[in-house]
Order: structure tokens, then sequence, then C-alpha cells
């Protein structure tokens, strides 16, 4: 059962989308071993959200609660984030250190993107002080109707090893692992078409 309306997010919405959507990754496996220091981390990452994003706010596949609690982005199929400026950002502003390993992660990300015309779920946030409300699930409820609808698979990138579970409740299946920093980080996952 759907708790929430969402409301579809414009341009004009980028503010509280960016804030939300920096707040809820802050403690993002993923993220903040390429941005290690929380200073770097809240300077980079609303520039990386925006990209990673793509044209969802243009197609109109990009909602969130109308409090903006929560927030989630699709890409319909054959639409794509800009992945050379996605990995240019990171390659730029991750620490000099682990930048071979930041590249390796990419690399093998790319690899696990379906050949098919796919959905892809880029991002999907809730902000810190209202996780464990069901925001995530209602997001997730209201907004994979859609996707259903057009017969296609949906694909994403899950960046926590302890969000795979809360995917799996939706159908999505992990077909492989990426590991970051010598530790199993990100896990690519389908859902076949319904």
């Amino acid at each position: 059962m759907i708790n929430r309306a969402l409301k579809t997010v414009t341009a004009a919405d980028m503010p509280q989308f960016s804030a939300c959507m920096t707040a809820a990754f802050l403690s993002d496996p993923a993220a903040r071993y390429i941005w290690p220091s929380a200073e770097l981390f809240m300077r980079v990452f609303p520039d990386y959200a925006k990209l990673y994003q793509g044209p969802s706010i243009i197609d109109g596949t990009a909602w969130a609660t109308k409090d903006f609690s929560g927030v989630i982005t699709w890409l319909a199929p054959d639409r794509h984030p800009d992945e050379d400026k996605i990995k240019q950002l990171a390659f730029t502003t991750c620490p000099t250190g682990i930048l071979s390993e930041v590249q390796r992660f990419f690399h093998e990300l790319e690899q696990f993107y379906p050949s098919e015309p796919c959905w892809y779920l880029p991002l999907i946030g809730v902000d810190p002080a209202y996780m464990g409300q069901g925001i995530g699930h209602d997001l997730m409820a209201a907004t994979l109707p859609t996707i259903d609808a057009s017969g296609k698979p949906a694909y994403l990138e899950c960046s926590s090893p302890r969000n795979v579970a809360f995917y799996q409740r939706f159908g999505f299946q992990p077909i492989g692992e990426v590991s970051l920093g010598g530790r199993p980080i990100s896990t690519p996952m389908i859902r076949l078409a319904k």
C-alpha cells in the first residue's frame, strides 16, 4: 500500500531534490570511499547526483515526496546519464591515491549494464531524518507501475550491501558484485519485465 503521494520533480525543485539526495548518500559506502572527507563529499556530490540523474527531470521520470523527504529518479530505456562527465567528475575529485581503484570500480560496473533496453534507477534516497518510515518503499511502489507498463526490465546498481534485501523485495535480483577498496560494495541488480 502506498502511503504518500508523490510529485514530479521539476527544474525549480532542484535545490530540495539535491539537498535530500546529498543527505541520503552521506553514509553511502561507495560515495564515501570516492570522497572520504565530509567536506569533499558535500562539495562534489550534489554535482555528481545532478549528472547521474541524467534527463530524468526533463523526461518527467523523477519523483519526490511532497516534503522532499525522499526522492527517486528513473531513466527510460535508451535514455542515459552522461557517463563520461560522471567519470570525469569522480576521477578528478577523488583523492589521487585511490584514483586507479575508482577507475577500476567504474569500469567493472559498466560491464553489468544490460545490453537490451531497460529502465535504469540511478538514484533513490531518503533524508536520514526520515528513514525507517517506509518512504523508500513508497517511492518504489509508486513508480514501479510506470516501469512495468512499459514491458521492459529494470536495472540498478545497489551501492550499499545493506540495501540489497530492500530491492529484492521489489523483484530485483543480484547479477554480480563489484568491490571498492578491497570489500564488496556495489551489487548490480536486474528486475525482469512484468
